[in-house]
């Protein structure tokens, strides 16, 4: 399997992506799964960066089963989480029967669509790691934290593609590729409307 290089952030056409994710899931599980006639929903616009935004796609069963899934970006990158902790002992705290993992990008590919597809909620940094939404299933949760003087929404294609409820957290504090923060009484809050029926 191979991912073509040259598309730009989020501007993969709706039927390479499905390929993509039907051909991966197939691999991973051993099965023979059709390619379904690729989604023609409306992309969203994000116009408006001074509050959280949220994506979610009417008719679509909210994901009940697996775990939160954290993509650490704290080794090497920029635009980590900074109090990452913080939001492993909230969530460990408020959700202690599902499981919490840390995804650190050190295992196979194989491994990593196998983990994502099993997600109930995704939260992430702005970055890459969020193109493993290919490998999501209908009615997960993904939480983007972004700088909101930086945010470009390049992501929200994919998303509506695979009909992921995205919703976006906003640190108005962060500069483009610098660390990320999070209020925790604002995050708290925020976690628990996104978790509403997914319990």
């Amino acid at each position: 399997m191979f991912v073509p290089r040259g598309i730009g952030c989020g501007g993969a056409p709706p039927s390479l992506l499905e390929q993509i994710h039907v051909k991966a899931l197939n691999f991973v599980y051993n099965r023979s799964t059709p390619p379904k006639p690729y989604l023609s929903l409306p992309l969203p616009i994000v116009l408006n960066k001074n509050h959280n935004i949220t994506f979610q796609h009417k008719n679509v069963t909210r994901v009940k089963a697996g775990p939160i899934i954290i993509i650490s970006r704290s080794i090497t990158r920029p635009r980590h989480l900074k109090n990452e902790m913080e939001i492993m002992h909230f969530l460990s705290k408020e959700y202690s029967a599902i499981p919490v993992v840390f995804f650190l990008s050190n295992i196979s590919l194989i491994d990593t669509i196998a983990m994502f597809n099993s997600a109930r909620v995704v939260i992430a940094p702005h970055g890459a790691g969020q193109i493993h939404l290919l490998w999501m299933r209908q009615g997960t949760a993904i939480i983007e934290i972004s700088p909101a003087a930086s945010f470009n929404g390049c992501f929200q294609p994919i998303a509506t593609y695979r009909q992921v409820h995205s919703y976006i957290y906003f640190d108005p504090h962060a500069s483009g590729r610098g660390g990320l923060q999070v209020n925790m009484t604002n995050f708290s809050q925020f976690f628990r409307e996104v978790m509403q029926g997914r319990y």
